[in-house]
């Protein structure tokens, strides 16, 4: 007898299949949910035994070919050092002691890297870093007022903003204050400097 958990489970897993087809970077966040909650886990019955991170990666890897988004692989040193760790691992699985269970866990690692490369594909720009903001990035990290994000490669790097400032402005000041500097409201520090 199967539990409400698993139609549930399942119902949300064939939406996402779809979604990870036609947008592969959402397909890359639903794969990191599965690797890392196993959500599948909590269910009792049929859940448990479905395909879930083969049916989410298979159709992230499929919309990867299809999809516009997809830029070439960074050539940068994590990337290098990334290739570098495959090649050792394969190495060190080739001459191991027990092969069939080292092979079973070069199996799941080469599948971890396989979508850690494809991260590096479609995450590569401040759009995308901005994208994963609405989905469990912490969120004072990204609020940069649409400044540059990274290193400063001759511009200014942009002032992460304490996120009680950003909430007393969105609450208190209004919408021309955060563009007006004559009208922006004075930090907390600021109008109260013997309490700060």
């Amino acid at each position: 007898m199967s539990g409400l958990r698993d139609v549930v489970f399942l119902i949300v897993w064939l939406g996402l299949i779809p979604v990870s087809l036609l947008r592969p970077w959402l397909g890359v966040l639903a794969w990191y949910w599965i690797a890392f909650m196993v959500p599948q886990g909590l269910t009792w019955g049929f859940g448990r035994t479905l395909p879930v991170a083969i049916g989410i990666g298979g159709a992230t890897l499929l919309g990867l070919i299809f999809t516009r988004d997809r830029k070439p692989i960074p050539r940068t040193l994590t990337f290098f050092a990334l290739l570098a760790f495959t090649a050792h691992i394969t190495l060190t699985t080739m001459l191991a002691h027990n092969p069939e269970m080292a092979w079973g866990k070069w199996d799941w690692v080469t599948k971890v890297l396989l979508m850690t490369f494809v991260t590096m594909t479609l995450f590569q720009d401040a759009s995308a870093a901005l994208a994963l903001h609405g989905h469990g990035a912490r969120p004072g990290l990204l609020r940069t007022q649409g400044r540059h994000l990274g290193a400063s490669h001759g511009r200014r790097r942009a002032r992460v903003r304490p996120r009680h400032e950003l909430l007393w402005r969105q609450q208190y000041a209004g919408a021309g204050a955060l563009h007006d500097p004559a009208h922006a409201p004075v930090p907390w520090r600021a109008r109260n400097p013997a309490l700060g």
